[in-house]
């Protein structure tokens, strides 16, 4: 799949990871980890640029406008917590299920360099 910039074929990113109830929806840990994963090479797919046209969406509405981008990304990443997630565990069910590789930020070297917890 990836995805094209600057004549360079890039690897599509998804970020999954805890939204629902957390403050702000977690958007800080999700804009950190883009910019990482940009910084290395990443075509990024951030959940919350998704749904930021739509004001209060559902968890149902912005999930079902989530997974019809993430099914054309080449890797699904996982943010800290994500096993806490009820929208990530069906991101990452998804993604299995698919094919899709399926990573946990950690194991791409970043989590540390953000702060974040594994």
């Amino acid at each position: 799949m990836g995805h094209l910039c600057r004549g360079v074929l890039m690897t599509r990113a998804y970020i999954a990871g805890p939204i629902s109830g957390l403050p702000n929806g977690n958007r800080a840990a999700f804009d950190q980890a883009a910019a990482r994963l940009m910084l290395a090479g990443y075509s990024v797919v951030n959940p919350h640029d998704i749904n930021a046209p739509y004001p209060n969406p559902t968890w149902s509405e912005a999930m079902r406008r989530d997974i019809k981008v993430m099914v054309d990304c080449d890797v699904i990443i996982l943010l800290p917590g994500w096993g806490r997630s009820r929208g990530g565990l069906l991101e990452r069910q998804i993604a299995i299920a698919l094919g899709l590789r399926v990573l946990d930020l950690c194991d791409i070297g970043v989590a540390d360099e953000l702060g974040m917890p594994a």
